[in-house]
């Protein structure tokens, strides 16, 4: 290791941990002494790091306000300290945070906004591909469908709630008043972005279970085959299952199928 790349990681340690021998290397002076000028940065450092928190949780910023959002941003940083050269995935795990710390697990809203505004931004942020079409569907063969695979888009989110946060969310975005937090009975929830805009919208169970199953690589027959086992009528279980396939290329939630390998 050359003698600046040790400078820096020791300049790094300083400013993430507060322990490092770097200021023997700083210029200092009787006015402004070594300890000083490496506190500038490590300020600097943290302050940007309260703001790109602020830019992935705006909401979230605006209900506890700006000193307590300051504060968890510093608990959150010294139990998750930022490894990623991107400062946009600072915060990945702040809703994880929320609902294993003491003084915020008994605030199940917390957590869940922290949620819906990651999946918001995550959904926004995400890689662009072509959306298959109502038209790819039909060069599908009919005895190709029973193992066909489906590939969602990058920006598909799968979430669930139990509090009112996305009442929340869209008064913000009305710019009504926000309603106080609450619990309410489970709902799942469809996150995706259509061109440049973040669309999302509620599921019903089985769709819910449906869309988890083909995110993790379930064949066509096999959603199929869990539909039946959730007591959906045996006889219009393809159809139910066409008609999540119809709705999710209508949303453009996918990119592409995948055929099974014909062998000799």
């Amino acid at each position: 290791m050359s003698h600046l790349e040790s400078l820096q990681r020791e300049l790094q340690a300083w400013v993430i941990d507060g322990e490092a021998p770097v200021a023997d290397a700083i210029d200092a002076s009787a006015e402004i002494p070594a300890t000083t000028r490496l506190q500038i940065y490590s300020d600097a450092y943290r302050l940007r790091l309260i703001e790109a928190l602020q830019a992935n949780y705006p909401l979230l910023a605006q209900l506890i306000g700006d000193q307590a959002f300051a504060r968890l941003t510093q608990l959150y940083l010294a139990g998750q300290p930022s490894r990623h050269y991107s400062i946009r995935w600072f915060g990945h795990r702040l809703a994880d945070f929320l609902c294993e710390h003491p003084d915020y697990r008994k605030q199940p809203w917390l957590p869940e906004l922290a949620t819906w505004e990651w999946a918001i931004a995550t959904a926004f942020d995400a890689a662009d591909t072509p959306a298959l079409t109502a038209a790819d569907l039909t060069s599908i063969a009919p005895d190709a469908w029973a193992n066909l695979r489906f590939v969602f888009r990058p920006s598909v989110q799968r979430i669930a709630l139990t509090t009112n946060v996305v009442t929340i969310a869209k008064a913000a975005a009305d710019n009504l008043s926000l309603p106080r937090p609450s619990t309410q009975e489970r709902t799942e929830w469809l996150i995706w972005r259509q061109d440049l805009t973040v669309q999302y919208r509620s599921l019903d169970a089985n769709e819910a279970a449906v869309i988890d199953a083909a995110l993790a690589g379930a064949t066509f027959s096999e959603l199929c085959e869990l539909l039946v086992t959730r007591d959906a009528d045996e006889d219009q279980v393809p159809l139910i299952a066409a008609g999540f396939l119809s709705q999710w290329v209508a949303d453009q939630c996918l990119s592409a199928f995948s055929q099974p390998q014909v062998t000799s």
